[in-house]
């Protein structure tokens, strides 16, 4: 049996410019460690993200695309108004709760000037982290998706 095979451009990319971003890395390692340290003790930070995070909500709460009870986060017993609130406090919280976790990891792990996770030991430090990511993966997600159908609407099409 034959298969065509067709390329992958948007794959094909996507290997390319990870693959730079880890040649660039490796040669400015030091410089890299200093800026994921600056990004993540930024001040306002947290004020970015929860105020992206609302927006969005806000957004999705106003918009004509968005059926009330189908997209429900808590389900149609409550009000879409309160789903807006819940939704956009509950992913604001879990994205800066871990990341303020991941940093304060990754400073303890990657410099000797601050200590963290002084009660904890290794494993439970890690365990927690990978928690803290996979709480992120999970809000971020939710936040991008929402974002995605309020940027992307598709229109239905009669079938004749």
């Amino acid at each position: 049996m034959h298969q065509n095979k067709q390329f992958n451009l948007k794959n094909f990319l996507a290997i390319a410019f990870l693959a730079i971003l880890v040649i660039i890395s490796a040669f400015f390692w030091s410089q890299l460690k200093l800026f994921i340290r600056s990004f993540l003790e930024f001040e306002q930070l947290h004020y970015i993200i929860y105020g992206l995070v609302f927006i969005i909500y806000v957004i999705d709460y106003y918009s004509d695309n968005n059926q009330k009870e189908e997209n429900s986060q808590l389900g149609s017993n409550f009000n879409s108004f309160f789903d807006t609130v819940v939704s956009s406090t509950s992913y604001g919280i879990g994205i800066t709760s871990s990341l303020t976790v991941i940093k304060g990891f990754y400073i303890q792990s990657a410099f000797d000037d601050a200590e963290y996770f002084t009660e904890f030991s290794k494993i439970d430090t890690i365990l927690l982290v990978l928690t803290m990511c996979f709480l992120l993966y999970f809000c971020l997600s939710r936040v991008v998706l929402t974002m995605k159908r309020l940027i992307w609407t598709y229109e239905s099409v009669a079938v004749k």
